[in-house]
């Protein structure tokens, strides 16, 4: 049966401004790099003249936002809006069918903000996820009450994969915070997943600003729950030599004791997708960067370099570079 409705109350300014600093601080920072792509300005300034009305430039009366470019500098450097009548001007004047307020409520910080989650917080955050998230992952039973799935199929975390949104990353966050066992030397793909993800949403959306801080923030936040963890160094770090003949290492997990800086990895993602723009493997657009992202597994991260860069016999299809790394790995 779909879930029509939410069991749980939307989060609401009131969670935003209870949140820790840290989390404050990240969804702060995402709010503003989104209006920011949304305007299409490349600057604090250029935010507020987008905003302000022709009557309101030089005017000291528009006191709803300082008239100065000091409000969006700030949020910039991760200061909390105080003021939610603000963020509603601003929502009024994008005129956006979703308001922005809702990145500054998005349950991907109430998730996180937790930082000994248990299976009832970790599924009340999912629940406030859009409608066909919480379809996803949640069955509702015949007086309304929301049941999570034991699990998802391969079709369904493919859809998640493909996807490039913070209601997915949320998802797959999610995983990882429930399930934090693991079963003998199995790879844990679901936090290969959400860093891959991370990656993803490093290169082609707002996320960017945030990525890096935000990598290092959930480590922090959550590498206990991994403490006992037996792991086997290549499900941490996976070592590869970059298309530059340097040696650099693959996170492997979004959560674990210590965090790799994953500024190189970032980088290393767009000098392959440019590459395989370049030979003509995928269209240089966002969806074609999307699914080359998707397309990427760590594991097989050596061998589709190679290939990627190999000048004598490039490949002509995705479909052509996967059958040569499946004859380099086998």
């Amino acid at each position: 049966m779909p879930v029509a409705n939410f069991i749980y109350p939307m989060y609401t300014f009131e969670n935003y401004l209870k949140l820790s600093r840290r989390t404050k601080s990240l969804a702060t920072r995402y709010w503003c790099a989104c209006l920011k792509a949304h305007l299409g300005e490349s600057t604090a300034y250029g935010m507020k003249r987008a905003l302000f009305a022709d009557s309101e430039q030089c005017s000291s009366t528009a006191n709803w936002l300082n008239n100065s470019s000091r409000f969006f500098n700030r949020k910039e450097q991760g200061e909390p809006v105080i003021r939610e009548y603000v963020v509603d001007i601003i929502d009024r004047r994008l005129n956006s069918p979703i308001p922005f307020k809702s990145l500054l409520c998005h349950p991907l910080w109430q998730l996180i903000d937790n930082r000994n989650p248990t299976i009832s917080s970790v599924n009340v955050a999912l629940s406030n996820l859009p409608s066909h998230y919480v379809n996803l992952l949640f069955t509702e039973d015949s007086f309304g009450n929301l049941t999570r799935k034991q699990s998802l199929t391969k079709k369904a975390v493919w859809s998640l994969i493909q996807k490039t949104d913070i209601h997915a990353f949320t998802c797959l966050i999610g995983r990882c915070l429930q399930e934090t066992t693991m079963e003998g030397e199995r790879l844990d793909t679901n936090q290969l997943e959400a860093v891959k993800y991370l990656l993803k949403l490093a290169n082609i959306t707002p996320f960017k600003s945030i990525a890096t801080d935000f990598y290092r923030f959930i480590n922090d936040q959550f590498w206990h729950l991994y403490l006992n963890t037996p792991l086997n160094v290549h499900h941490v770090i996976w070592p590869i030599i970059s298309p530059k003949g340097e040696k650099c290492y693959l996170p492997m997990r979004l959560i674990a004791e210590e965090a790799l800086k994953i500024d190189e990895v970032i980088e290393l993602y767009k000098t392959l997708y440019e590459q395989a723009c370049t030979i003509g493997l995928v269209p240089g657009n966002p969806a074609g960067e999307a699914n080359f992202y998707a397309f990427i597994c760590h594991t097989e991260m050596q061998p589709l370099i190679d290939t990627l860069f190999n000048h004598t016999h490039p490949p002509k299809t995705l479909t052509d570079l996967k059958h040569r790394i499946f004859l380099a790995t086998c």
